[in-house]
């Protein structure tokens, strides 16, 4: 139970960090990203 606590803890560090970088290089790269993953996964369910 304390192990499972300490692995969301660290598991919410990392992507509270991965955010806060996101916002230092900008919401363009983000949106970019997301654009590019919405685009692959519509191209896995056509094809």
């Amino acid at each position: 139970m304390i192990i499972e606590i300490i692995i969301i803890a660290i598991l919410l560090m990392i992507i509270f960090g991965l955010l806060k970088w996101m916002m230092k290089i900008g919401m363009k790269v983000f949106i970019i990203a997301i654009l590019v993953f919405i685009i692959m996964a519509l191209l896995g369910y056509i094809f």
